[in-house]
């Protein structure tokens, strides 16, 4: 295995929240904090610097939740979840890898990140897995920067996973976070009131 130390950290949050009704990351999810920063702290707590996707007239929200965030404007946002990819491999095209993350998963253990990370090759795809089911973040080997790049549409790196299915390597977590986004305000309560193991 190839030391994850230099694997960049990119959380996509440039989407537009339509099905939420309006800026869904920042909307309080518990104690003050909100959905974003709920899902970035376990990534700040593995990661020196975790770059952020987002829409450019959001960027100066970024820095006000964490010093070691680093805000990347999508300024093709309109495109679909692709252009975040893109964005945020361009901002950390040195790095050996991309652990891709979602702004809208606050659920995620931080043992779930480093046990992807663990399982880090240049020429792999490391996806957790919980009880069967492919879940995020995922974690792109260098050998798919390229492909990264070349992104397009609102289907993020699914094409690049089905392209690669033989360089998948599957992490099975007891982590259900993985499997949980926040697409509408319902989504929130239901995270609120499950419990999580």
């Amino acid at each position: 295995m190839e030391s994850p130390t230099n694997i960049a950290c990119v959380v996509l949050a440039s989407g537009f929240g339509r099905r939420f009704g309006s800026n869904k990351l920042m909307y309080e999810y518990s104690q003050g904090k909100t959905l974003l920063s709920k899902s970035l702290e376990p990534l700040l707590n593995v990661f020196r610097s975790v770059y952020v996707v987002v829409q450019p007239e959001a960027s100066h929200r970024i820095s006000r939740i964490h010093h070691r965030l680093v805000a990347v404007p999508n300024l093709n946002a309109e495109q679909g979840m692709s252009q975040a990819i893109v964005a945020g491999v361009s901002a950390s095209a040195s790095a050996g890898g991309w652990l891709i993350a979602l702004g809208d998963m606050p659920l995620v253990k931080e043992s779930t990140i480093n046990a992807v990370l663990a399982q880090h090759q240049s020429g792999k795809i490391v996806q957790p897995v919980h009880a069967g089911m492919p879940g995020n973040p995922v974690l792109f080997g260098s050998t798919f920067r390229s492909e990264l790049l070349s992104l397009q549409g609102d289907l993020g790196g699914k094409p690049i996973l089905q392209a690669n299915r033989e360089s998948i390597v599957r992490v099975e977590v007891e982590d259900k976070g993985v499997l949980y986004d926040v697409d509408r305000r319902q989504d929130i309560e239901n995270l609120r009131s499950q419990s999580f193991s």
